[in-house]
């Protein structure tokens, strides 16, 4: 039996939000898709579920990804957050993974929209299962226990 992936879904658009919820589908049984269309459905389905992956659309009216992004990361660092847009370009792209979001998806490209959901999941279960890094410096090996790098240049 095939596990759930839940994802909450935030796109004002409704031709946008049913071609992506139909490519999910059709990609994956699995998905179980939550839409909600403004910051007010945004906020109370933070509040009510929990979701294994978030997308956002950048633009929206009296709200931004951006906006929906900080919240998420206030109380949840590890949930995978994939802006999917078609307004945001390369730059606000660069600007979204800076700020903490997990991918970005072109409107364009909605055919790497899935793959991207399976890296982010991958990627998150591999992040939790690290350890934290040791804080302080005692920690770390001493550096008469540091192994030579093999790749270096020896001239």
């Amino acid at each position: 039996m095939a596990t759930t992936v839940r994802i909450l879904h935030l796109e004002d658009n409704p031709c946008d939000a049913e071609l992506i919820s139909q490519k999910l589908r059709d990609a994956d049984p699995s998905f179980e898709i939550v839409q909600v269309t403004d910051k007010a459905g945004f906020e109370s389905a933070l509040k009510q579920a929990m979701f294994d992956v978030i997308l956002s659309d950048y633009t929206l009216p009296g709200y931004d990804g951006f906006s929906a992004l900080a919240l998420v990361r206030q109380t949840d660092r590890h949930i995978p957050f994939i802006l999917v847009s078609g307004a945001l370009g390369f730059e606000g792209a660069l600007q979204a993974l800076n700020l903490g979001a997990t991918d970005y998806v072109s409107k364009d490209s909605l055919c790497n929209l899935v793959p991207a959901i399976w890296a982010a999941l991958a990627n998150t279960a591999f992040n939790i299962s690290m350890p934290a890094p040791a804080s302080d410096a005692s920690a770390w090996p001493a550096s008469d226990q540091v192994q030579p790098n093999p790749f270096s240049d020896r001239s």
